[in-house]
C-alpha cells in the first residue's frame, strides 16, 4: 500500500525497501510472491503504483523463471507508452536498470524499441529523462548504450533542441550528445561525429 500512495518521498521509500527485500529473497520466493506484487503494481488503476512498479522491475526479472521473465518485459513496454506522462517518466530513469538485468537478445529485440519510443515521446521531459538515463550511465553500461544507440544518428539531437528551442535543454542536450558518443564512438573519433 505504501508504494501506491500519492505522497512521493514515501512511495520511494517503499520502492527502495521492496527491492532491498527482494534481493535477500530466494528465486522461489521472488517468483511466487515478489513478481505477482510487481505485476499487480504495474496494472493498478491509479498511476502512483505503476510509477512505483518501474523501479521494481529489474530486480524481480533478474530471479524470474521460464514465462515469467517475458511477461515482466510485457508489462514494462506497456508502461513505457502509459497514457500518464508521470509513469512514462519513472519507465524512462528505470530503463537502464532493467535493461542491464534482462537478457541480451531481449535487449535488442524488445527493450531498445521502448526506448525508442521513449526518445520520441511527446513529452520534453519524458524524451530527455530517457536520454540522461542512457547517457549518463553509458560509460557504466557499455553494451547496453551501445545496443540502445546502434543506428541512432546523433546529429539528430539537432533537430530536438532546434524545435524545444529552450536554453536549459539545448545545453543539456549538447552534454548528452557528448556523453554519448564518449560512450559508443570509437576513441578519437567523436568529434568528427559530434
Amino acid at each position: 500500500q505504501l508504494s501506491s500512495i500519492e505522497e512521493t518521498i514515501v512511495r520511494a521509500k517503499a520502492v527502495a525497501s521492496l527491492n532491498k527485500v527482494c534481493t535477500e529473497m530466494s528465486a522461489e520466493d521472488v517468483q511466487e510472491h515478489f513478481i505477482p506484487l510487481v505485476m499487480k503494481l504495474a496494472e493498478g488503476e491509479w498511476f502512483t503504483s505503476r510509477v512505483s512498479a518501474c523501479s521494481l522491475f529489474a530486480n524481480a526479472y533478474k530471479s524470474a523463471q521460464g514465462d515469467s521473465k517475458a511477461q515482466l518485459v510485457q508489462h514494462f513496454g506497456k508502461l513505457c507508452g502509459d497514457e500518464t506522462p508521470m509513469v512514462r517518466r519513472a519507465a524512462a530513469l528505470s530503463m537502464v536498470d532493467f535493461a542491464k538485468a534482462v537478457d541480451h537478445g531481449v535487449l535488442v529485440s524488445e527493450i531498445r524499441e521502448y526506448f525508442n519510443t521513449l526518445t520520441s515521446d511527446a513529452q520534453d521531459s519524458v524524451r530527455l529523462l530517457a536520454v540522461e538515463s542512457c547517457s549518463s550511465s553509458g560509460a557504466a553500461t557499455g553494451p547496453v548504450t551501445t545496443t540502445f544507440w546502434k543506428g541512432h544518428d546523433l546529429s539528430s539531437f539537432g533537430s530536438s533542441v532546434a524545435v524545444i528551442n529552450w536554453e536549459r535543454i539545448g545545453h543539456f542536450m549538447h552534454v548528452a550528445k557528448r556523453q554519448l558518443a564518449s560512450a559508443i564512438l570509437p576513441e578519437g573519433s567523436g568529434p568528427t561525429y559530434i
